[in-house]
C-alpha cells in the first residue's frame, strides 16, 4: 500500500512503482525509529530509499525518494558482505 505522498515522490523521481515493490525483496533495511523502517534498494540501475511500516497484511510505503550518496555507499557496503 502506498501513501499519496509516497506515490508523488516516486513519480517525481521517475521510479516505477512495480519496480520499487520488486526491489524491496532485495534491499538493505535500517530501523528509523517509531516503528518505521528505512530500506535502500537498487531499482533499474538507480538507488531508491523507502520509508515503510510493516502492517498485519503487508507493508505501507510512507515515502520514497532517490537515495543520497551516503545511502548508496551503505547499500554497496552491505551487498559486499
Amino acid at each position: 500500500m502506498w501513501t499519496r505522498h509516497a506515490l508523488r515522490e516516486a513519480v517525481e523521481d521517475s521510479f516505477k512503482l512495480s519496480e520499487v515493490e520488486q526491489a524491496l525483496s532485495v534491499c538493505f533495511m535500517m530501523e528509523s525509529g517509531l516503528g518505521k523502517e528505512k530500506a535502500v534498494c537498487r531499482v533499474a540501475g538507480r538507488y531508491c530509499t523507502v520509508i515503510l511500516v510493516r502492517m498485519k497484511f503487508g507493508i505501507k510505503i510512507i515515502t520514497c525518494w532517490k537515495s543520497s550518496s551516503w545511502e548508496m555507499n551503505v547499500f554497496d557496503e552491505e551487498v559486499k558482505k
